[in-house]
């Protein structure tokens, strides 16, 4: 299997790079660093509420020993900017007013109470790495630093699905995708080989992805028509689940069929779509979960990649299901795990790396 996977991969190429507005490049893999437009905060800030004043006028103010300001300082409240001439905040109850004159009893230095110019971040420095998909407050903090457009790198999908295909199978399949930072489309079903032949060849997509297709069945449309409209790297995988899937390319793309259950199609994304759109995106590898001890033993088939699902325990991590993926163990799985085709399995203690899942990090 390994070898299938590299065989497939190994003609494939980054993306062509495009500017997007920030807002619309949610989940999306950053070509070049998301970095500050400006210095933050571009003028000093109050972190409290109080009076801004010049910190060297309060030197040597105490509650014995007040001193009197040249002026009359401003009233701030959190989050203002501090007047000029002004470094720092005074509490409230720090300062008297007393008539035309301030008196403080309290004496602060520089930037108390207060962000300076350029302390959140200076103007240039990076917020968000090439090759990591934007988050949530990666959109917030680049908003704030008033980053308008970023350059990212978006691999399309196309989805053909057979006329009777698993609804769930495209859903599961659909979100997985999307949440690695590919926009997907779905074309109308195929009904016969010629059908799936011309819907290959026709793919405007940077990896095509064939629905209810089977690698081992004789009679299935999917090795067949993808041999004819490119070429069939395999056609049933050493992968558990997923010995029915099958890879190959059309038109220069990649295309992988993807059988109608559940479990193998999650294999599939696992172990063959995401490598593929982290290729194609110039994506980051994902990071793994901290190492923790393995507290139950895993078998594995030698010849085969096993696919294992577990679950973090406050000792270590639990081992749910290995190549049986149950649906209760698909949707209570933390973390997820390839053992490779020459492990016979896991001793229980083992200190095992593990990859977070679902796989949207």
């Amino acid at each position: 299997m390994p070898d299938a996977l590299a065989r497939w991969l190994a003609p494939l190429r980054p993306v062509p790079v495009q500017r997007v507005a920030l807002t619309d490049a949610m989940g999306l893999v950053l070509a070049e660093p998301l970095a500050a437009s400006i210095a933050l905060p571009p003028q000093a800030v109050a972190l409290r509420g109080g009076f801004a004043v010049a910190a060297a006028d309060t030197v040597g103010a105490s509650a014995y020993s007040p001193a009197f300001l040249p002026d009359v300082p401003e009233r701030i409240r959190a989050g203002g900017l501090l007047p000029t001439g002004t470094d720092a905040v005074l509490p409230a109850d720090a300062v008297t007013l007393l008539g035309g004159l301030a008196q403080v009893s309290q004496a602060v230095i520089p930037g108390e109470n207060a962000r300076r110019p350029g302390e959140d971040a200076s103007q240039g420095a990076v917020l968000r790495p090439a090759g990591r998909r934007l988050r949530p407050f990666d959109l917030a903090i680049g908003t704030a630093a008033q980053v308008e457009q970023c350059s990212v790198r978006r691999a399309t999908v196309r989805l053909l699905a057979a006329q009777a295909h698993d609804v769930a199978v495209r859903l599961l399949v659909t979100a997985l995708l999307e949440a690695a930072g590919a926009t997907v489309s779905t074309s109308a079903p195929f009904g016969s080989c010629p059908d799936l032949v011309g819907a290959l060849e026709a793919a405007d997509a940077d990896l095509v992805v064939v629905l209810g297709a089977s690698g081992l069945d004789p009679a299935d449309h999917g090795p067949a028509a993808l041999a004819e409209a490119g070429d069939l790297v395999a056609a049933g995988l050493a992968l558990r689940p997923g010995e029915a899937g099958g890879c190959g390319h059309a038109g220069g793309r990649p295309v992988l069929l993807v059988p109608d259950r559940l479990e193998a199609a999650l294999a599939m994304m696992l172990v063959f779509a995401r490598p593929c759109l982290d290729l194609l995106q110039d994506a980051a590898p994902a990071s793994a979960m901290p190492p923790a001890p393995l507290l139950r033993r895993i078998t594995a088939t030698v010849g085969f990649t096993d696919i294992v699902l577990l679950r973090r325990a406050p000792a270590g991590l639990e081992p749910l299901a290995t190549t049986e993926l149950s649906l209760p163990a698909i949707a209570s799985a933390d973390a997820w795990m390839a053992i490779p085709p020459t492990s016979e399995g896991m001793a229980p203690g083992t200190i095992i790396e593990v990859q977070p899942f679902p796989m949207c990090a």
